[in-house]
C-alpha cells in the first residue's frame, strides 16, 4: 500500500511539495512509520494545530471589531 500512495500521491506543506522517503521494507503486522522517529510525526501534528489557532486569532480578532 505504501508503495502505491508514493506513486500516486504527492505531499504538499505550504506550497512546497515534500519527497517521502522510500521504505527499507515492508511493513510487517501493523503500522511502521517509513520516517524512523516519532519526532518527524509529532511535528506533522503540530502544523494543522497552529492553523487552527491561527484561525482561532483571526476569528476573536475579527469578534472585537464587532458592535
Amino acid at each position: 500500500m505504501f508503495d502505491y500512495l508514493m506513486e500516486h500521491t504527492q505531499l504538499v506543506i505550504s506550497g512546497t511539495a515534500v519527497q517521502l522517503p522510500a521504505a527499507d521494507r515492508p511493513p510487517a503486522l501493523g503500522f511502521q512509520s517509513p520516517f524512523g522517529s516519532a519526532e518527524f510525526l509529532a511535528g506533522l501534528l503540530v502544523l494543522p494545530l497552529s492553523e487552527v489557532f491561527r484561525q482561532g486569532l483571526a476569528l476573536q480578532r475579527d469578534n472585537e471589531l464587532t458592535i
